[in-house]
């Protein structure tokens, strides 16, 4: 333990005086309406004019919500000149509020604690108003914070939470000790970019692997939906993790407005948009591979794959089986994919009988469209799209190329940080139960893919996967399987039928039968989110 850390555990330990004016309480049931809203950073006019447009102020900017609870997931302050107004707004706001039979909610964003913690001129009333809101607080069955809830605070309380920002808040706000920890930067804090002010992974992060930790908090805590901020969403109002996860920074930085999530009595939650008199549904995100990497839903890449002229083919110099680059050009639009040619048990999918002995160390260009197809229907989104394909006269497949990536082995070697807003472990950990599922026995340092912008895990190279056996490959035999209810659901969906029809062009009937046992090991072997 250095010295900064145990400076302020010290410190901490003697900081037990409560800041005046605190509510102890975090958690609130109402038979009335309840409406969010995201990130206001200071956009003082947008925030009036949508406060008038759902009726919670008039005309002077006095409350006329009633019994409603208005919750703000912070980020009050911003860099405009308006942004000064909005904390005496809600100030004025929360105590008419309460007089009415209604509440304010304020949970602190990453900009409010900047502003309590760094050079911000803010006079003492509002500091003191800052200092004494709530991190996460949980209306109804729904949970609200700014940013997230990372694997380090699953285990944790809404109480506790809140009191450990409350003391880490008032430490850091002691200049000697500031200077000592870096501001909010601390390693295991609630303030730091794993607590839930900061943490981005919950909004950005594969929902698989972040379902797992969303899981188990809200079901600590006794709710069904967690709604946040802090990471834009290109003015739209989204839903992840089938609706765990409800984002709600819509802009105005992204170019769209402020959205408010409305919660009404015996109705379903809709959006009202600045300015919109229509009620609008939440949006699921998008996250479809082959959009992100070609601008093309499935669909299409395949039949592109398939179609398009090859103008360019490259080795790539890389790998025993000598793959090639190839880059089609159709109607002006250009495209880059991988091909692969190897097969050494060609036709053993055809075959009355599997012999396991001869056919399980084939090497096959056909199990890169088997990995694919079934990354679709687990909803993985991390295989390329994948075609049989010929070309230069050679049959093989046609897989879309991951532009600008790094493999590990290289990622090591040029001593590059791994700095992404995903967690590294996190991610192996779901490509363990992928490559359980599918006994890939060739995961290694080249294959296992970054994207170097921010170090989403790809998954690629599985012409050596799908052999007849039950168990696990050797290099996964004593890790832990953590597995979601949310990627639980996927896994069991599959069948004999769906399985068959999807991969039954690739993959002899033993093939798929050993991959449903394997399965049944997954979720007889995993852990899960249960309490």
């Amino acid at each position: 333990m250095n010295i900064r850390w145990k400076l302020l555990v010290a410190i901490l330990c003697a900081a037990m005086i409560s800041i005046p004016g605190l509510a102890a309480e975090y958690a609130f049931q109402t038979s009335g309406k309840v409406i969010a809203i995201g990130d206001i950073d200071g956009e003082y006019e947008e925030l009036v004019a949508l406060l008038k447009e759902v009726n919670l102020i008039d005309t002077s900017l006095n409350w006329v919500g009633g019994n409603s609870h208005l919750v703000s997931l912070g980020n009050l302050l911003g860099e405009t000149g308006e942004g000064g107004k909005v904390l005496p707004l809600f100030m004025k706001l929360q105590r008419q509020a309460i007089g009415a039979g209604g509440k304010l909610h304020i949970v602190l964003g990453d900009a409010d604690v900047d502003a309590l913690t760094g050079n911000t001129t803010l006079d003492p009333e509002s500091r003191d108003w800052l200092a004494q809101l709530s991190i996460v607080i949980k209306i109804n069955d729904t949970i609200y914070t700014h940013g997230g809830i990372s694997d380090g605070f699953v285990g944790e309380s809404l109480e506790s939470i809140n009191e450990m920002a409350r003391k880490e808040l008032k430490v850091i706000n002691l200049s000697a000790v500031k200077a000592a920890t870096d501001n909010t930067r601390l390693q295991n804090s609630v303030l730091s970019d794993k607590g839930p002010i900061r943490y981005r992974g919950t909004a950005m992060c594969h929902p698989y692997t972040e379902s797992f930790n969303t899981e188990r908090f809200l079901k600590k805590a006794g709710a069904s939906q967690i709604v946040i901020g802090h990471v834009p969403t290109g003015g739209r109002v989204r839903s992840r993790m089938n609706g765990l996860v409800v984002l709600l920074d819509t802009g105005p930085s992204e170019g769209g407005p402020p959205g408010a999530l409305i919660e009404v009595e015996n109705e379903d939650p809709y959006v009202h948009y600045l300015g919109s008199g229509d009620k609008a549904f939440i949006e699921p995100e998008e996250r479809e591979l082959s959009q992100w990497l070609s601008g093309m839903d499935d669909q299409e890449v395949e039949n592109f794959l398939r179609q398009s002229p090859v103008v360019e083919v490259k080795e790539i110099g890389t790998g025993i089986t000598n793959p090639w680059r190839v880059m089609q050009l159709e109607d002006g639009v250009e495209n880059s994919a991988v091909f692969k040619y190897v097969d050494t048990h060609p036709g053993i999918e055809l075959k009355k009988y599997y012999n396991a002995q001869r056919s399980n160390d084939s090497d096959r260009y056909v199990y890169e469209v088997a990995a694919y197809k079934l990354d679709r229907m687990l909803d993985l989104q991390l295989v390329p799209a994948a075609v049989v394909s010929t070309v230069k006269g050679k049959e093989g497949v046609l897989q879309d190329w991951i532009t600008n990536a790094i493999n590990e082995r290289d990622r090591l070697e040029d001593k590059i940080p791994f700095d992404g807003p995903c967690d590294q472990q996190e991610q192996y950990r779901l490509r363990i139960v992928f490559d359980i599922l599918i006994y890939n026995e060739d995961r290694n340092l080249t294959n296992i893919l970054w994207t170097k912008e921010n170090f989403m895990m790809m998954f690629i190279d599985h012409t050596r996967a799908f052999r007849s056996t039950k168990k696990r490959p050797d290099q996964y035999r004593t890790v832990t399987i953590r597995v979601s209810d949310l990627l639980k659901e996927k896994l069991e969906s599959l069948n004999t039928g769906s399985l068959t029809k999807e991969l039954g062009h690739y993959l002899h009937p033993r093939q798929i039968e050993s991959l449903l046992a394997r399965r049944d090991l997954i979720l007889r072997e995993m852990k899960s989110t249960g309490l």
